[in-house]
């Protein structure tokens, strides 16, 4: 057939039977079979390839839908645009992890994606949660330290941060996870991230390093008194730290000693807040019971329902 009506001939024909099977007939495998012959025996466009591409998607043929996508891919390495080839390489990746459950290929995958494209988060996180799934420690202790120079948000960093300590803690590295969650609280001084500082002091304090943790908790008991901090935030703040000054560095616990520094900056803090018109939101007894940091929660708790939006004066 080919002979008697030549190749651009033959592709109009099949351009047509899968037009016909696709739009009006609704038959979208035969249309992509027609179609992928059309494509064959002619030079495509990108617009071309991605309808063949839809159209295997839909099939669930999907060792095809990825053939597809690397010929897509070949057009757009001619034109070295790295954005649009990292997003063709992140539509590859999710078909073999998900569909084709090919993790190794898909890490390739996301690897060529991430090398593209260095700042972009996504291709990093996939490739987070495979090296977490197949038990590949190294290779996650790389890609969490990659996303901590990615473009995420201070919120995002601080969990990237916390994620990484703790794979670094489990490997017996104290010291290095201490100075990742440094770091990274260094970035983000603007926005105080109670977590990554609760963190923070718990591995300073098993890594031995106890001046380090102290100075933290002095430095959140000071920023207490704060008139630029929500309420909610500096209480939450104090509540953490000295409950983990209490259980960690070994001080009196209220009611049972002299208080902590972190306590004392607690304490304060609502000596403050009576003279700003909040007394009887919350009482001083709740410091009456020893080592009973669960009641002090349970009153910040109550306390934060009713001024969540107040600030210290």
């Amino acid at each position: 057939l080919e002979a008697i009506l030549g190749a651009e001939e033959l592709a109009s024909r099949h351009q047509e039977l899968a037009d016909l099977h696709e739009e009006r007939l609704g038959h979208p495998f035969e249309a992509a079979q027609h179609l992928a012959k059309a494509l064959e025996l002619r030079p495509a466009e990108r617009p071309e390839f991605e309808r063949l591409a839809d159209l295997y998607q839909r099939v669930g043929l999907w060792p095809q839908h990825v053939d597809v996508l690397q010929r897509i891919l070949e057009g757009e390495e001619q034109t070295g645009r790295a954005e649009e080839q990292a997003s063709v390489l992140l539509r590859m990746a999710g078909v073999l992890e998900n569909e084709l459950e090919l993790p190794h290929r898909a890490i390739e995958a996301y690897r060529r994606a991430a090398d593209l494209v260095p700042r972009s988060n996504a291709p990093l996180e996939a490739l987070q949660r495979l090296f977490l799934a197949h038990d590949q420690t190294d290779e996650l202790i790389t890609v969490l330290r990659q996303r901590l120079e990615a473009d995420v948000d201070e919120r995002q960093r601080s969990q990237i941060a916390v994620q990484l300590s703790r794979v670094l803690e489990d490997l017996g590295r104290l010291d290095e996870a201490a100075d990742v969650l440094k770091r990274t609280r260094a970035r983000g001084r603007d926005a105080v991230d109670p977590d990554l500082d609760e963190r923070l002091a718990q591995v300073l304090v098993a890594a031995g390093r106890t001046e380090e943790a102290v100075d933290l908790l002095r430095e959140r008991a000071t920023l207490a008194l704060s008139a630029d901090r929500p309420l909610a935030e500096v209480i939450t703040q104090l509540v953490r730290l000295a409950r983990l000054q209490d259980e960690h560095l070994g001080g009196s616990a209220p009611g049972g000693g002299p208080p902590t520094v972190a306590t004392t900056g607690f304490i304060e803090s609502f000596q403050t807040l009576a003279k700003t018109g909040y007394e009887g939101w919350i009482s001083l007894e709740i410091f009456s019971t020893p080592d009973d940091w669960d009641a002090v929660l349970a009153g910040v708790e109550t306390f934060l329902n009713q001024v969540v939006t107040a600030r210290v004066e």
